[in-house]
């Protein structure tokens, strides 16, 4: 008499199978993770760069930066036309941490972003590994070391350890003279730098100086300086 042997998975068989298929699922779903928060974070850089850019139109118009309600206008009009939208963060939706200085916003300001790559080396090229600093009186945004990546002008972006100005002249709106023989730099007379840039350290425009509120650079290439600052090729 013959013995039928049972066909089909045992038990074991079908959990290891569940097991594996477990580790992929969470394989896929790290790899797919990680992607998203690096296009987020991509996003908020870019918006940062956009207000940057639409700041320095508006003061050239009003010799001062926008009020602080206006990055509150999350989608709004407030910027227009020196921005078609307000930005806001892609993920929460809250808006970006405007602090004009003073409060007016006649010679500064900071504007930060929080980052899900806490690993992003520009958070430690801008020195902001413990969060770029919001003062204690904040009632509205409170958790500073969330807030690791901004952008700051007429004041250092880093909150902690800096002294601010208090009677600094309003920045000039006199362009600097862009030499047209040079063909790797930047159409912006801000102080995000490229290191060879035709402009000089006598200038104070488009030369990256340590401590001189420069807070992206140096950049070794034209490329890298396009690539991670407002500057827009000629």
């Amino acid at each position: 008499m013959k013995v039928k042997k049972q066909s089909g998975l045992t038990l074991i068989e079908i959990l290891i199978v569940i097991a594996l298929l477990m580790l992929i699922l969470l394989a896929i779903f790290k790899v797919f993770g990680t992607d998203v928060n690096r296009a987020k974070d991509a996003q908020r850089k870019s918006d940062l760069r956009d207000i940057k850019l639409a700041f320095e139109d508006y003061y050239n118009d009003h010799q001062s930066y926008p009020p602080r309600e206006y990055l509150d206008d999350c989608g709004g009009d407030s910027l227009r036309p020196y921005l078609k939208a307000v930005p806001c963060d892609p993920e929460t939706g809250k808006p970006y941490l405007y602090m004009p200085f003073p409060d007016d916003g006649t010679q500064g300001y900071r504007v930060l972003s929080i980052l899900n790559d806490k690993s992003d080396p520009i958070i430690e090229k801008f020195g902001c590994e413990g969060g770029c600093g919001i003062p204690e009186d904040n009632p509205e945004f409170t958790n500073s070391f969330d807030y690791v990546y901004g952008i700051a002008e007429g004041v250092p972006l880093v909150l902690n350890g800096a002294v601010f100005p208090t009677s600094t002249p309003a920045p000039s709106t006199t362009a600097t003279p862009i030499p047209t023989a040079q063909e790797n730099y930047c159409d912006t007379h801000l102080c995000y730098c490229c290191a060879n840039s035709a402009y000089t350290s006598s200038q104070d425009c488009n030369v990256w100086v340590k401590g001189n509120n420069c807070d992206m650079g140096p950049f070794t290439t034209s490329t890298q300086c396009y690539n991670e600052t407002p500057c827009a090729r000629q």
